[in-house]
């Protein structure tokens, strides 16, 4: 018998008129709750499993059955044309055309000063078809933001690690 049940044993014993004097008195055993080992798992996983399904059922009560049709004007054009839109409201034809309306708009808000001419080369290989090569280079684009607060590394901490200043609020134009 385990520790636990011996002292829980003589509490039930005389909870229900059990004499404990009595050497012939009933032994009570208690069973208690599974709450370690292959026993608590089995019964925690049965409500994973149901809060799973459930959760897949959100996702799926939420998802739209099948995506919607283009309206006509992304839909026109060339038959080979890549069509796609940002929630098919400004129809995009090529990453070509999805840069320059970018560049566009960044120049109407102020956030896009231009891009620049330069074009950074990173790498050359050849062609996959064997004809001619494949250049990755960088496109530059120049933007603007505006943050609250800014910070320099200044100096060092005891430890030897960089620390940080904030600087001090502009009073004209710098730079």
């Amino acid at each position: 018998m385990r520790t636990a049940d011996r002292v829980a044993a003589p509490v039930a014993a005389g909870r229900y008129g059990v004499n404990d004097d009595r050497d012939d008195a009933p032994e009570v055993h208690i069973r208690r709750a599974a709450t370690t080992g292959f026993a608590a798992r089995a019964s925690w996983s049965g409500w994973s499993v149901a809060a799973l399904v459930a959760m897949a059922a959100a996702v799926q009560w939420f998802l739209p059955a099948s995506p919607q049709a283009p309206t006509e004007s992304i839909s026109a054009g060339a038959p080979n044309e890549i069509k796609a839109g940002v929630g098919n409201v400004i129809p995009v034809r090529s990453t070509q055309q999805a840069l320059r309306d970018y560049i566009d708009l960044g120049k109407e808000s102020g956030d896009v000063i231009a891009e620049l001419p330069t074009k950074v080369l990173v790498e050359t290989r050849p062609s996959p078809t064997g004809e001619g090569y494949e250049l990755l280079y960088l496109r530059q684009i120049l933007e603007r933001t505006y943050v609250p607060s800014l910070y320099e590394f200044e100096g060092q901490s005891e430890a030897g690690q960089a620390t940080l200043t904030r600087l001090a609020e502009p009073t004209g134009r710098s730079m």
